[in-house]
């Protein structure tokens, strides 16, 4: 049962890996789905149904609503993602090394899923200078920090998830422009 978690962090982590190199409303909306995805199976693998539920809810709501406005296609790997690509395999093997070194294998996973999401979903938003991925991004983040545990936090990170992707890609002057 411990190969369910960790291929539900790994889902996670490659979902916010995915929205971190997006460029296009397809790719933003795959990445949240699949983070969510990952991270609603991790709760399943703690013992969390609700938050589980409640977290696939969000990501899918999410991911919907990033599908409706801004650069049409999938963006993926566009010019310069290069850093991008490597913050993300970083993240990944610090938090296996984590994993293995402090926190004794997979009894670390519900906790450490969400912070390579929210590691990754935060280089791409402290990074990012158009309003499309910053949004994605910090859906992402938003996703992450629900993912930490509590059915309160999940509740409050999934409407936070959710209102960040319910903002238009363009702002109301570039829309007049």
């Amino acid at each position: 049962m411990q190969a369910l978690p960790l291929l539900a962090a790994g889902l996670a982590w490659f979902g916010a890996t995915l929205t971190a190199l997006a460029e296009g409303r397809r790719g933003f909306a795959l990445g949240l789905a699949l983070t969510g995805a990952g991270l609603a199976g991790v709760q399943l693998g703690a013992g969390r149904p609700l938050n589980a539920l409640l977290l696939a809810g969000a990501a899918l709501l999410s991911a919907s609503l990033r599908l409706r406005d801004g650069p049409r296609g999938w963006g993926l790997l566009p010019p310069g993602s290069t850093p991008g690509i490597v913050l993300s395999i970083v993240v990944l093997v610090a938090c296996v090394l984590l994993a293995g070194a402090l926190l004794q294998g997979a009894a670390g996973i519900p906790s450490l899923a969400p912070l390579a999401v929210a590691l990754v979903a935060a280089g791409r938003v402290l990074t990012v200078v158009q309003r499309q991925p910053a949004l994605a991004a910090a859906s992402a983040l938003a996703l992450a920090l629900a993912g930490f545990g509590s059915l309160a936090a999940t509740v409050a990170g999934g409407l936070v998830a959710v209102a960040l992707a319910a903002f238009p890609a363009a702002s109301a002057e570039e829309a007049a422009g």
